[in-house]
């Protein structure tokens, strides 16, 4: 008996060795933990709002001109606030909506910033800045648009376009990530007067 039990241990062995091979795959359970412990994850927030400074009410409306003529000039303020907890650059730019081209691009516009000397003055379409909204929170502009342009074609024109107010990280046509933008809309009508 001695002889078949170790005849009947090689065919089991063969019989296994056979099956291992044919089948050509093995398993094995190996796993690797690893802990990183101070790890720290948190979310912020980025809102801007743009507000009236006499009330601090949000305002989506800047100029809204009738009658507007050559040598005549309007005043108007926005505070660009701070909402979020996040701190932010910020791009400001205006856009021709519709109207007349000859009478938008006749428009002055001349921009101050936080009462300090002039940030801007020049053609209203041609009117880019960027900024960083301070420690206080917000940025307080003052506006003054004008009409620089006395030809009789431009009368009883319309000229509507946005200031437009976006934040950025890096450039600010990057709009990735967070990201807010506003928009004041204006509206420009001009008067009648003689050549």
């Amino acid at each position: 008996m001695k002889i078949e039990i170790k005849t009947l241990f090689k065919w089991l062995f063969l019989i296994i060795l056979v099956l291992v091979f044919s089948t050509g795959a093995t398993s094995a359970d190996l796993f690797v933990t690893k802990i990183a412990s101070g790890n720290q994850l948190k979310t912020t927030t980025l809102d801007i709002s743009q507000r009236d400074t006499a009330t601090n009410v949000p305002s989506s409306v800047l100029f809204n001109i009738s009658g507007l003529i050559p040598s005549g000039f309007k005043v108007e303020t926005v505070r660009f606030k701070k909402d979020g907890k996040m701190g932010s650059k910020y791009h400001l730019s205006t856009i021709q909506t519709s109207g007349d081209n000859q009478l938008c691009n006749a428009l002055q516009l001349m921009a101050l910033q936080n009462w300090q000397a002039v940030r801007y003055q020049g053609k209203l379409l041609d009117f880019v800045q960027d900024s960083v909204i301070g420690e206080s929170g917000f940025d307080d502009w003052i506006f003054s648009l004008s009409l620089s342009n006395n030809e009789v074609s431009i009368t009883n024109k319309v000229c509507d376009f946005n200031l437009i107010f976006s934040t950025y990280r890096n450039d600010p046509s990057d709009h990735s990530g967070f990201y807010d933008e506003e928009v004041l809309t204006n509206h420009i009508t001009s008067g009648t007067w003689a050549p």
